[in-house]
């Protein structure tokens, strides 16, 4: 695990930003529905096939607001086109709006999403240019996904490519899984974490004759948004979990901190995970990354 005195590299000496970002725009990507407004791209899971380079795009989407009204989606397969729309008046006394967040809403005791977020394809001939898919290619099903599917990784393991993605409905934020050959038809796993968990990174091929994988458990009292590994003979079933990695108070925000575990990379010598935190400067919040190795690819940290 790395310790306060570990080398944070400068992220100048790891990647180079593209000259022409933003890559998309929400004006790029058409609405799901006419009633509804892209507000946001986030998070995409990235994967190469047949010689293109794929996005799977986070795509959160929200009714056209009205003055004086709260509006949201829900996923609702009574509903026409499986979506309910959710209307709240703002001076409803039942209706809490927080202050510091936009994100979400409280209403006769019940938390909710501004937004409703599926998974949307792009795709690219270069890596630079990408042309977004004109509908969802994976939304949210049952009951444990009826707030929406957010935030995707991909990985190739063995014959075919795993998504693992956030899973959000009123009872928390569970990591689901799914898989693909051609990227047409999907196998959905349902969930293989419960809730409180996301930010799944599969490791690309098995260690110790198990697979496995980070993820980041968080809840209220002792503890944090720290990183964990697990091991799975199947890919359903996960368990071993062991912590790898948890804030250093001498350099980041203690909360909110938000490690983001993408699938290892993995080479001969050494496999390297990345996570994303926050730094306090002065006071003001900053980004920060911190990455680490493990020489030895046979034992994952925690091993």
């Amino acid at each position: 695990m790395p310790t306060a005195s570990s080398p944070v590299l400068p992220a100048a000496s790891l990647v180079e930003r593209f000259a022409e970002n933003p890559l998309l725009i929400p004006d790029d990507v058409a609405p799901s529905r006419p009633d509804m407004v892209v507000e946001c791209l986030l998070n995409p899971g990235v994967f190469r096939y047949q010689g293109r380079t794929g996005l799977l795009l986070r795509v959160a989407e929200r009714p056209m607001q009205e003055p004086g009204w709260v509006s949201t989606p829900l996923i609702d397969p009574a509903s026409e086109g499986g979506v309910r729309i959710l209307r709240i008046r703002k001076d409803d006394p039942d209706l809490h709006l927080p202050s510091d967040d936009a994100r979400g809403f409280d209403y006769k005791g019940r938390g909710y999403l501004t937004t409703l977020s599926h998974l949307r394809l792009a795709w690219s001939e270069d890596g630079r240019r990408f042309v977004p898919e004109a509908k969802p290619t994976l939304t949210g099903e049952g009951r444990h996904e009826s707030f929406g599917i957010e935030d995707c990784r991909v990985e190739w393991v063995g014959d075919r490519y795993w998504l693992t993605y956030t899973a959000v409905s009123e009872f928390g934020v569970g990591a689901g899984l799914a898989s693909t050959t051609d990227w047409k038809t999907f196998e959905r796993r349902g969930l293989i974490l419960p809730p409180h968990n996301k930010d799944v990174g599969l490791f690309p091929e098995k260690i110790g004759g198990a697979y496995w994988l980070l993820h980041r458990p968080s809840g209220l009292g002792p503890g944090g948004h720290y990183i964990w590994t697990a091991r799975s003979p199947d890919m359903l079933h996960w368990g071993g979990h062991v912590c790898v990695a948890a804030t250093r108070p001498s350099i980041y925000v203690r909360s909110p901190f938000h490690p983001h575990p993408p699938s290892p990379c993995f080479s001969r010598v050494r496999s390297a995970r990345i996570a994303t935190g926050r730094q306090s400067e002065g006071g003001k919040t900053a980004g920060h990354r911190d990455v680490w190795h493990q020489p030895d690819r046979r034992r994952p940290m925690g091993d």
